[in-house]
């Protein structure tokens, strides 16, 4: 299948633009320029031609995106067919996202293909409620020396091939634009963080981790506070959270957010690369 490296995020801008104009408005992909920009710049993200189907593939360490653009689901199950004979036993994982009679079908190309799904994510928002005096003591913004702890905490606890986690240089542009707080125990260390994207009208928050020696003492809601302080102006808030994580699902619950319609379903293809 014809493969092409994208070398800068006009390139990207320019075959969305005609993929959708091709009338492929079935898709799991939404640009994020910033990240995008370095995906071209360090050469991992490619667009293949797949008949009447195109794909986008970032390539990562251990495995790659896939996205897909299509007319409707039968094309794109037929493209995935020639897809998967391409890659071989390649490690691949896909996001099928959306409210269940438009996600269910897709899902169902992918798993007649050989995908298997390994989690669900639901998507949880709320209203911006009025803003109310909070605590949030020894909650700071990160600092580029915290890059390094936040970098491998996030490895360390987090599914790569479900959460999408930052590279470094996400990370860094992260703090520089003040969008991770920290907090720290009473010798200063780190005891956990939060991550988040503040829009103009909305609140992202991308992730939230506490040291578990420190859970049940209080880091988690200090760490939230602050977030909910700088976004006292946004009108809505909302994240993913894996539909099965009873605990954190309660915890939101409790901060008022509540389901959307929304799901993202992640499935996987091929063999994961054995760790060297």
């Amino acid at each position: 299948m014809p493969k092409t490296t994208f070398t800068d995020w006009p390139q990207v801008v320019k075959f969305v633009s005609q993929a959708r104009n091709s009338g492929h408005l079935l898709t799991n992909f939404y640009a994020d320029e910033g990240r995008m920009k370095e995906w071209c710049a360090d050469g991992s993200f490619s667009a293949v031609s797949a008949g009447n189907a195109e794909f986008l593939v970032h390539d990562r360490q251990g495995f790659m995106n896939l996205f897909y653009f299509a007319n409707d689901v039968e094309t794109l199950g037929c493209a995935l067919n020639r897809f998967v004979i391409e890659i071989g036993t390649r490690r691949t994982i896909a996001d099928v996202i959306g409210p269940d009679p438009l996600r269910l079908p897709v899902v169902g190309k992918f798993t007649q293909t050989g995908f298997s799904q390994i989690s669900e994510l639901v998507r949880m928002s709320r209203k911006t409620p009025d803003a109310k005096p909070c605590v949030f003591a020894g909650v700071s913004s990160a600092q580029t020396c915290d890059l390094p702890y936040i970098h491998k905490a996030l490895h360390t606890h987090f599914e790569p091939e479900v959460d999408q986690l930052p590279s470094k240089v996400e990370l860094a542009q992260w703090i520089a634009h003040k969008a991770i707080w920290i907090c720290r125990n009473d010798g200063g260390a780190p005891a956990g963080f939060i991550i988040y994207e503040l829009l103009p009208a909305s609140l992202y928050l991308r992730y939230w981790f506490v040291e578990p020696a420190m859970r049940g003492k209080g880091v988690g809601s200090r760490l939230m506070n602050a977030m909910f302080a700088a976004a006292a102006h946004t009108r809505r808030q909302y994240f993913w959270v894996k539909s099965d994580n009873a605990t954190a699902i309660d915890r939101y619950v409790h901060y008022g957010f509540a389901f959307e319609r929304i799901k993202d379903t992640i499935l996987a293809y091929g063999n994961p690369e054995k760790e060297q």
